[in-house]
């Protein structure tokens, strides 16, 4: 018999999964995650998926098989896919298991396949990770995944897709992969849901002015306009989708009043756009550079586009921007500097900046003192900013603790067993927002 070095432990599990006790089953079901097999058994998981009644408890099981599937290198994948989400009877837990699959394939014929499919009948869940979950696999191969674009653009009105799609689609402008001209027949649509999300934003920033000037015991910070919620969010992104499209009166419009908002969001994105896209000029990167809150990452920004000339900030503007930024701080939260230590690190100079502050929190009755550590690479005596870590928070208790305190941050991220993970270049491919990448 021509076996393949997985046969039995496939045949064990098939034979649990089928078994009357419900435990064997549920055990079963479980060990899918650790379940291998090549192409010579691709029949009988074939097989198995197909004939097998699958309880609703045991979908991540079915999509686990199914997405293993996808690893595999052989022409009848596609078809198999293809057939398992056309089912009149498949559920929509398989047929986005289906698509889950087809990225893994990672070819421009499986997102071709991806398109068809979705035209055919569109997956709608419940569970908002689901579709998110989707769009994060095909913004990892951007390569292949373009050729969705512009069709994927169709679903665009559909709740759950809406900003999944507006994500990815910014993701391929920004990277030079698509035209935006493929999408302009639907740029009088976006910009009417874009002004819709101006007029949310502008609504809520002075609804919480309103309610702050009512505020007096309160913390400023607990009052603060979110920039980071989801219509914030939500602008943003239908600014960057707008943005290849600039000179068009109506859309310059609608750019003059969001900036009019004021929000370091916004202006952030704006800045980004600008330099991404080589349309900024020199006096309008060092406006930029000039808020304290944007600075570092208008800093990553420039250095990206080889733009090291038009930074003119000292090391210390950049080190403080950068725990204002990496720690979600504002110009509103009082920090001061502390220190500085310069150390040798893996054959490398390595400065770390110390800050400190006062944390309120409805927690504690009393303000704590918290320390802000962030760490740079030192290149010819100098930061660089692409070279950076950020620290977990430390609590002061006394400030005659405060050189012992210094000390032991040092020590422990000297001492930690992942050195790779310190200290890592940012590249242009990564998010140049940087969150998450330090």
């Amino acid at each position: 018999h021509n076996y393949s070095i997985f046969f039995f432990k496939i045949n064990l599990f098939i034979n649990d999964a089928n078994s009357e006790s419900d435990t064997i089953r549920f055990s079963a079901m479980n060990s899918v995650k650790d379940l291998d097999f090549g192409k010579k058994d691709l029949p009988i998981i074939k097989n198995f998926i197909e004939t097998f009644n699958f309880k609703d408890s045991e979908t991540a099981a079915i999509q686990s098989l199914m997405k293993k599937i996808g690893l595999i290198q052989d022409e009848s994948v596609i078809p198999f896919l293809n057939n398992l989400y056309r089912k009149e009877d498949a559920k929509t837990a398989i047929q986005l298991g289906v698509i889950q699959a087809l990225t893994n394939i990672k070819s421009k014929k499986a997102y071709q396949k991806i398109i068809e499919l979705l035209e055919y009948d569109l997956p709608i869940s419940d569970n908002e990770y689901d579709i998110t979950s989707l769009f994060n696999n095909f913004e990892k191969d951007l390569e292949n995944s373009k050729v969705l674009f512009p069709k994927i653009f169709q679903f665009y009105s559909v709740k759950e897709y809406n900003e999944p799609i507006i994500s990815f689609c910014n993701l391929l402008l920004d990277k030079n992969l698509v035209e935006a001209n493929k999408i302009k027949s639907f740029k009088k649509m976006i910009l009417t849901n874009a002004k819709l999300e101006y007029k949310r934003v502008a609504s809520r920033k002075e609804k919480n002015k309103s309610e702050e000037d009512e505020v007096v015991s309160v913390d400023d910070e607990d009052y603060d306009y979110d920039t980071n919620s989801a219509n914030v969010i939500s602008l943003k992104n239908y600014i960057g989708l707008l943005y290849k499209f600039k000179n068009d009166k109506a859309i310059n419009e609608y750019f003059t009043k969001a900036k009019k908002l004021n929000l370091p969001e916004i202006d952030l994105e704006f800045t980004r756009l600008g330099i991404v896209n080589n349309h900024i000029s020199s006096d309008e990167i060092q406006t930029a550079l000039t808020k304290e809150q944007n600075r570092f990452v208008v800093v990553n920004l420039l250095l990206n586009k080889n733009r090291e000339a038009a930074i003119k900030s000292t090391d210390e503007e950049i080190a403080k921007s950068a725990v204002l930024n990496l720690k979600g701080l504002t110009v509103k939260d009082t920090i001061n500097f502390i220190d500085k230590k310069i150390v040798e690190q893996a054959g490398k100079q390595t400065v770390y900046y110390f800050y400190k502050a006062e944390k309120k929190s409805y927690s504690y009755d009393i303000a704590k003192k918290v320390i802000y550590t962030v760490a740079f690479v030192l290149d010819n005596n100098k930061i660089n900013p692409l070279a950076f870590k950020s620290f977990p928070d430390e609590f002061l208790e006394e400030d005659d603790e405060m050189t012992k305190t210094l000390d032991l941050i040092i020590k422990k991220s000297m001492n930690e067993d992942h050195k790779r993970a310190s200290f890592e270049k940012i590249s242009s491919n990564d998010n140049p927002y940087l969150y998450g990448n330090y």
